[in-house]
């Protein structure tokens, strides 16, 4: 079973000198898409198995292929139907405290021949 990442520590010492442990969580916004390069008609495999938005609820996980197509979740397959080279983006959307900046993205670029 995969935990994910490893959460970075920060080790803290009050004045009196007491020493205290507490998980910084980050945000991890990634994603593959495997393969990269395929032939017209040929699925792709997007997973984000890692993606996270430690400081947010009701984190919205969005695709959009640019082809016209959208798709939600935390792994979608998608076909495309012409050639061209596709900056597939993936955005992560929460919402919370003043902590949760609300929308981030990354995009990997498809090539279909």
């Amino acid at each position: 079973m995969s935990c994910g990442p490893p959460l970075p520590l920060l080790l803290c010492v009050d004045l009196d000198g007491r020493a205290s442990i507490n998980l910084v969580q980050q945000n991890i916004v990634d994603f593959t898409a495997l393969p990269s390069r395929v032939k017209v008609g040929e699925s792709v495999a997007f997973t984000a198995p890692d993606a996270q938005l430690p400081a947010c609820q009701n984190v919205q996980l969005l695709w959009d292929f640019r082809d016209g197509t959208l798709a939600r979740g935390r792994t979608a397959q998608h076909i495309f139907r012409r050639p061209g080279k596709y900056l597939v983006r993936f955005s992560m959307r929460g919402y919370g405290s003043n902590d949760c900046i609300g929308s981030h993205c990354v995009t990997h670029e498809v090539v279909v021949e």
